[in-house]
């Protein structure tokens, strides 16, 4: 299964040149010769100097690819989250992206909306007030 993240990357990589950041494109370079952990960190230098929110997130989906296609899937599942926190509608074509990869962004995503759990200790806002009130 690793082909069809693999493809996924490179179909993705595709258009890094048109958007002229000098680390995404040594990262695509990096990416088609199978250096991932030079890709990754590439990816991530050109994340962050991207400023455009929605092609900071195709290139944190790249990065996610990366860390996938290098077996790290806490560290994909995390450019995931922060490549939705940039493009909250981004959603990876089942074409191009094997089932593993989205089965591991759709649990991306629902870690990514997901409320904050609250601990036993915790009461809900006004529950104090509230309860102060009935004694």
């Amino acid at each position: 299964m690793l082909a069809r993240p693999l493809l996924a990357g490179i179909l993705l990589i595709a258009s890094a040149p048109a958007w002229g950041q000098g680390s995404l494109s040594a990262a695509s370079d990096a990416y088609r010769k199978g250096d991932f952990a030079r890709a990754a960190q590439l990816f991530s230098a050109a994340a962050e100097e991207e400023r455009d929110a929605s092609k900071r997130a195709d290139i944190r989906l790249q990065l996610a690819v990366t860390y996938f296609n290098m077996k790290n899937r806490s560290r994909a599942e995390e450019a995931i989250i922060a490549a939705l926190g940039d493009n909250p509608g981004l959603e990876p074509s089942s074409d191009f992206f094997a089932p593993d990869f989205l089965a591991l962004f759709a649990r991306a995503r629902s870690r990514a909306v997901a409320p904050p759990a609250r601990s036993p200790q915790q009461q809900p806002h006004g529950a104090s007030n509230l309860a102060a009130l009935r004694q």
